[in-house]
């Protein structure tokens, strides 16, 4: 009996293990079911965002291109050959500075033809005032003198006439050029404008056919590689309608500086004519007083008084001929040609050795220091934007930076062709990086709204239902 109590403990144990185990395995089974069952019906893992209240910024975003605030065309009161010119594109020059000079030759022997005139004139005068005692020699002396003053003053009016007649043909001659030149522009816009039109055609015809495909892409009927393949066609109509829209802001540019220059010949064409008809006036006038001092030696006596209106005859020639020197020398003063203003050359029309004209630029000089960004505005969010107001401006041609400015200038009234506002902001250009013409991107902050419940763009979805 005492012999199978040690079997039995043994049994006994290893029938307790063996269930133990039984019951551990059950129980694992159950914790193995629960969690795959957990796993295919339970909650979603997620993250979650607050909804709260908070301020959305809202911008008005727009196009424009950077330009100068100062754009001086240099150009002469006078014709004449270009002696000295150096500066070119690129080149800074300051106020005051000597840009161009003309060949002063010409002018130069006018002045002195001029002030010999002066001089005869005295002469003639102080001759008249001391013969005044000898009667007959004195009148036969006048009479003489005045008889030639006569034929001068009749050759310098004659002079006169032909010199104004070229003058003028040549103004008019400048005028017709710049209409030439405003119809040659007005052609170049209209071109532009037409590859606008083309650009714009293949744009819209690449946005359909990119729509199309986005719609067949979703029923899987073509592949995504047509898909890219009609984004990459509708970026680059994009660019092209782009490009054409700056050809045309460049044709635009182009008429109005064909415009500027028909005007600016106009304005000399009638400058010239009145110059003329003053220059014709004065030569007329000093022709009449020389008759006159003509007239009155002839009929002339012993009397004081004869001889006193002679005198002063001669005395009114010897102002005229002054008039005459004083306008040649504000004439030959305007060959040195000046800047009137700190900035750039940005154009040279003419090198030393070539004519120039009244009216023709020859520089053309641009304040860059500081810039203007140029933009228009639609007229619907024109109350949005005032003077004053903060802008963030990015350009294409320097990826990467921003530029920060205030709204300097807004139009008072819009575009009646595009209903636009003109808006102008102002930057600062100290270490010149900002060129005219370069195109960009504007945004403006119009107004902070605080919203009573905000939640992230990314928590919000749109199925194909909208």
């Amino acid at each position: 009996m005492k012999r199978w109590l040690p079997v039995g403990l043994i049994l006994l144990a290893v029938i307790a293990l063996v269930g133990w185990r039984i019951v551990q395995t059950s129980t694992k089974g159950k914790d193995l079911a629960k969690t795959a069952q957990q796993r295919t019906s339970g909650p979603v893992s997620v993250s979650a965002g607050i909804a709260a209240q908070r301020a959305i910024a809202q911008t008005l975003d727009a196009v424009g291109t950077i330009q100068a605030p100062y754009n001086v065309k240099v150009s002469p009161k006078v014709s004449g050959l270009i002696d000295y010119l150096q500066v070119r594109e690129g080149d800074e020059v300051k106020a005051g500075q000597v840009l161009v000079k003309l060949d002063p030759d010409t002018l130069t022997a006018t002045v002195l033809q001029n002030a010999a005139n002066v001089a005869m004139a005295r002469q003639r005068y102080e001759q008249a005032r001391i013969t005044q005692a000898s009667t007959n020699v004195g009148i036969g002396t006048a009479i003489q003198q005045q008889r030639a003053a006569v034929d001068s003053a009749q050759a310098n009016l004659n002079q006169v006439v032909q010199n104004l007649n070229a003058r003028v043909a040549a103004a008019q001659a400048a005028v017709t050029d710049g209409t030439a030149k405003v119809k040659q522009a007005q052609a170049s816009q209209a071109s532009a404008e037409a590859n606008e039109l083309s650009a714009e055609a293949t744009r819209n015809n690449a946005q359909t056919l990119l729509n199309r495909d986005l719609e067949l892409y979703k029923q899987n009927y073509i592949a995504a590689q047509a898909v890219d393949d009609q984004k990459a066609a509708l970026a680059v109509a994009t660019a092209q309608v782009n490009v054409a829209q700056k050809g045309i802001d460049a044709a635009k540019q182009a008429v109005q500086s064909a415009i500027a220059e028909r005007g600016a010949a106009r304005n000399q064409l009638d400058i010239t004519k009145k110059q003329a008809d003053a220059d014709v006036a004065v030569s007329k006038a000093a022709l009449v007083t020389v008759k006159q001092a003509l007239k009155f030696a002839v009929a002339s006596t012993s009397q004081g008084p004869a001889y006193q209106a002679n005198l002063d005859a001669l005395k009114a020639s010897i102002a005229a001929a002054q008039g005459t020197l004083d306008a040649s020398r504000v004439l030959a003063n305007d060959t040195n040609l000046v800047s009137p203003v700190d900035g750039t050359v940005t154009a040279r029309a003419l090198d030393p050795g070539s004519i120039a004209q009244p009216g023709t630029a020859i520089l053309t000089i641009q304040f860059t220091k500081w810039v203007y960004f140029n933009t228009s505005i639609p007229v619907e969010q024109s109350s949005k934007v005032y003077e004053g107001q903060p802008a963030t401006i990015t350009l294409d041609s320097l990826p990467g930076k921003t530029f920060h400015g205030s709204i300097t200038q807004v139009d008072r009234s819009a575009d009646p062709t595009t209903h636009q506002f003109l808006v102008l902001v102002k930057l600062d250009n100290a270490n010149h990086i900002l060129r005219t013409g370069m195109f960009g991107h504007i945004s403006i902050v119009t107004s902070h709204v605080m919203a009573e419940v905000s939640i992230p763009r990314e928590a919000v979805t749109t199925n194909p239902d909208g």
